[in-house]
């Protein structure tokens, strides 16, 4: 009798098409963080990278973030009612917070931080535009994010420990690594401010397995810092 396999087959083998697309995704994520370190030394090379990621980030990753929903939607994953899921929210913000702070604080004499570009927009653009497009880019960060963690993973399912946290050690440091350009090639800041606390994403991946919990916790850890700009 032929035996079942109901685990995910590693996605380099994989021959569905949405998973296909999935692995491309992740494999453009690290591309994208070769060419901004080539760009590095050419500015030619530069524009024509940021030229291709933003075509990519805005349109392809974002409907990558759908596509992934549609393939977790129909696996094996925790059950959640909506309490739950806002206490996950709750809970993964407040986390966040505390950690990207006291990281600000250990690394105040060592790391001189970069702000982040959008923060330079807030007084040419209202505050709607603002939420439209922070919520459209946040699609497209965690399509690149939980594609990443399936390329190395090799399943969107938490398996085997070792290698799930492993992959979201190696996912965290990509994730990191690829906001190097937007802050001007600050390998720390992005190492640590950005990659470290993306680790803890791993832990509401495990709970929820849901791309929307993780897309409410990056948008509104985002949100939240920059709306009071808009009050001052």
């Amino acid at each position: 009798m032929e035996e079942i396999n109901t685990m995910d087959s590693h996605p380099l083998k994989d021959k569905d098409k949405k998973h296909k697309f999935i692995i491309f995704l992740g494999l453009f994520t690290i591309f994208n963080i070769i060419g901004e370190i080539i760009g590095y030394f050419s500015s030619n090379v530069l524009y024509y990278i940021d030229l291709v990621s933003s075509l990519v980030y805005f349109f392809p990753a974002t409907i990558g973030f759908f596509i992934i929903s549609s393939i977790v939607k129909k696996k094996d994953r925790p059950e959640l009612n909506l309490w739950s899921k806002i206490k996950l929210i709750v809970g993964m913000l407040i986390v966040e917070y505390i950690a990207v702070f006291i990281i600000m604080i250990l690394t105040a004499n060592s790391i001189d931080a970069v702000d982040n570009p959008i923060i330079y927009t807030v007084e040419d653009t209202s505050l709607i535009s603002l939420t439209i497009v922070l919520a459209w880019s946040m699609f497209a960060e965690e399509a690149y994010k939980i594609s990443t963690f399936f390329l190395f993973n090799g399943s969107f399912s938490y398996e085997d420990k070792n290698r799930y946290w492993i992959s979201w050690i190696i996912t965290s440091t990509i994730f990191g690594l690829f906001h190097l350009a937007t802050y001007d090639y600050n390998v720390l800041q992005c190492l640590i401010m950005i990659g470290l606390p993306t680790i803890f994403y791993g832990y509401l991946w495990k709970k929820s397995m849901r791309p929307s919990l993780m897309w409410a916790v990056h948008f509104l850890f985002d949100y939240l810092i920059i709306m009071p700009l808009y009050l001052v």
